[in-house]
């Protein structure tokens, strides 16, 4: 399923309706595949992609209280929603080519429903995870070095460091639960394995017999786990064109750290993505092959306000 598109019934289909189409598969696909999705805002909250990667967000801003007077009436206090616009740091792009396939509906959607599932789960969501991922501790570590701690996990005391952690948030928010963790799935069986676990198994019966022991809470708080490759301090980005690094996507850099879990309020970390579906070449006008030539741009980047930044906290694995 593609969102709410279909293609028209009954008639070819034009190549701008071919872009939306890839655009809304690899939209849907952002939305709730891979590890960050969970910083996404919400779809209310951005609008305005252009060309050149700025977006525009929701922000929020209020003046705290002032008090009732029986004279002068109500203080003025500063209170807005507005939107702010900010460029996307990360433009990346690739130029794709598919096989000669009829241009009509079903042919057309059961191929390009099997090609953006796979470029999706296999390369577009891991490189955009692993990008988002580093930006969100860049931000946090340049704005705000005091909420990075080193902190070397063992199965002792991992669920008290989180704990730990989660005191400090409360104390800086007020929020006491309902914190967003990511946390890097290496440490999945030392959660598995901690002395601090109770362990219990649950037992599900819709509509399958299930069971599940990995650890999904602590203290109200839910974790989203992430595949350890992705959960690293840096990486190098590969251009795609520079001898050696032909075969582009993103490579873990050689002095990355790994980064063991990253916690923040709702709505603290703005994890953006987009993807612009620029050209579609039919068979006719594609000088490369004899295929569908799909050229594309996806922007990705890591926001955090200042005001935000009191609300996160990531502990990193000191290196070797």
């Amino acid at each position: 399923m593609a969102g709410d598109f279909t293609f028209p019934q009954g008639k070819a289909n034009s190549m701008e309706t071919v872009k939306e189409y890839i655009k809304t598969r690899i939209d849907a696909g952002f939305a709730i595949g891979g590890a960050t999705q969970i910083w996404r805002p919400w779809a209310e909250f951005q609008q305005g992609l252009s060309g050149a990667g700025s977006v525009m967000l929701s922000d929020i801003v209020v003046e705290g209280l002032g008090n009732y007077d029986k004279v002068k009436g109500f203080p003025t206090r500063g209170g807005s929603i507005g939107w702010e616009e900010y460029k996307l740091r990360y433009d990346r792009a690739g130029s794709y080519n598919i096989d000669r396939v009829d241009i009509f509906q079903v042919a057309l959607s059961a191929v390009l429903d099997r090609w953006t599932g796979q470029l999706s789960r296999n390369q577009l969501i891991p490189e955009r995870d692993k990008i988002n991922i580093m930006a969100a501790y860049e931000r946090i570590e340049d704005a705000a070095p005091g909420n990075v701690e080193s902190y070397d996990p063992t199965v002792n005391d991992i669920i008290g460091k989180f704990g730990e952690v989660l005191n400090k948030l409360f104390n800086k928010t007020g929020m006491l639960q309902g914190y967003q963790i990511l946390v890097n799935g290496k440490y999945m069986d030392t959660f598995m394995n901690s002395k601090e676990v109770t362990k219990v198994v649950g037992v599900a019966q819709n509509p399958v017999l299930a069971i599940e022991q990995r650890v999904g809470a602590v203290s109200g708080s839910i974790l989203q786990w992430a595949p350890e490759d992705r959960m690293k301090t840096e990486f190098d980005i590969l251009d795609g064109v520079t001898a050696g690094e032909e075969d582009g996507g993103v490579v873990v850099n050689e002095d990355a750290e790994d980064i063991v879990a990253i916690f923040s309020a709702p709505d603290t970390i703005q994890s953006v993505d987009a993807v612009n579906v620029v050209n579609v070449f039919g068979p006719d006008i594609n000088q490369t092959t004899d295929g569908t030539r799909i050229n594309m741009r996806f922007f990705y980047d890591t926001l955090i306000t200042k005001n935000s930044l009191p609300g996160t906290y990531v502990l990193v694995a000191p290196g070797d």
